[in-house]
């Protein structure tokens, strides 16, 4: 069984809504982006950190994007990526 470093609570953002639509990712973006720079905080590897704020400012623009649902996914990919890699557990 891994042993994760973290973990970083988000599903629950949108686990329950039916649509995956432009509305959804404007609405959570900025709660993901929050909880991102909360875990960055935690964070002691300073390039790690770097990286989630890095994500974290992603997130935050995503409402202001022209397909906020394409790149809420785009981000969310490059989320589990760093996971994966650093062993953030990402549910």
């Amino acid at each position: 069984m891994p042993k994760w470093n973290h973990h970083l609570r988000i599903k629950e953002l949108w686990a329950e809504r039916a649509e995956d639509d432009d509305a959804q990712a404007k609405e959570i973006a900025p709660e993901v982006a929050i909880r991102i720079n909360r875990l960055a905080k935690q964070v002691k590897d300073e390039v790690v950190a770097y990286e989630l704020e890095t994500i974290a400012e992603q997130f935050e623009d995503v409402p202001s994007t022209d397909s906020p649902q394409r790149a809420f996914n785009y981000i969310l990919s490059d989320l589990y990526d760093l996971g994966d890699r650093e062993r953030i557990w990402i549910g």
